[in-house]
């Protein structure tokens, strides 16, 4: 599995970039992604990736609360300078991963 948080983050070119990503969680400082063990947060545990055409989805988990980091490329085969561009988005989404009864 392309790990986020155990290693430098690397673009689909491969090149390493300065990249990194990290939550608080209840008070608490979590790495999602680059940095190295020990450095700045705790790491989370990812769960899945998932590498599509144009998007990479990471699922990541830590003190029962799941994240979702979504890169996305908006990559048009018949639009060339759009093609062209070196961009990006990043989108990130936040849930519960415990389960209350009331």
């Amino acid at each position: 599995m392309l790990s986020l948080v155990l290693s430098l983050y690397r673009q689909w070119t491969g090149a390493q970039r300065s990249f990194f990503g990290a939550i608080r969680i209840d008070g608490n400082a979590y790495r999602f992604m680059g940095g190295s063990d020990g450095v700045l947060a705790t790491p989370m545990q990812q769960i899945s990736v998932q590498v599509l055409p144009t998007r990479t989805i990471y699922i990541f988990s830590a003190n029962g609360v799941n994240l979702n980091v979504e890169f996305m490329s908006p990559l048009l085969p018949d639009d060339y300078e759009i093609l062209a561009r070196p961009v990006s988005y990043i989108t990130f989404s936040v849930k519960s991963s415990k389960l209350y009864s009331s």
